[in-house]
């Protein structure tokens, strides 16, 4: 069974995360200047600082997309029950019958939907840790440790 191509609303959401990655790492960046400056003046090349945050945004990435792809096939494969759910708690009938042509909410997991949004979330969290990981490449130690 083929799958289907990403949407610009799957392409909007994954970079949306994305985003929060981004952030996170420049708030690192930001608190590890006097750290990064350190391992500058002891011999660290621009190149090996941008590998280590690289990494941890990868990492991040990698965490992010395992959990993300977990909780999404958890709940497309219980929407049913996880409605049924809501509607006896909240108490009212979330799809009437009457009004649409469906009764229940469908749901159908596809392996390779799953890979290619997992596969270009990890590409899109991967390039934006880029930045973060060049600003963290360019810090001078002298003006990191001066006001340290």
């Amino acid at each position: 069974m083929k799958g289907r191509e990403l949407t610009g609303r799957d392409v909007f959401l994954i970079t949306a995360g994305a985003f929060s990655v981004i952030i996170a790492m420049i708030m690192v960046v930001k608190e590890k200047q006097s750290d990064i400056a350190i391992l500058r003046t002891i011999g660290a090349s621009s190149r090996s600082i941008m590998k280590i945050f690289l990494v941890q945004g990868a990492t991040i990435g990698v965490f992010g997309v395992v959990l993300g792809v977990i909780a999404g096939v958890l709940l497309a494969l219980n929407v049913e029950k996880i409605v049924s759910w809501l509607e006896d708690l909240l108490g009212f009938e979330a799809i009437d019958s009457d009004l649409y042509y469906i009764s229940r909410l469908p749901s159908d997991v596809q392996v390779g939907d799953v890979t290619l949004i997992a596969t270009v979330a990890f590409i899109i969290t991967v390039l934006f840790a880029l930045l973060p990981a060049a600003r963290a490449a360019k810090v001078q130690p002298a003006e990191a440790l001066r006001y340290e």
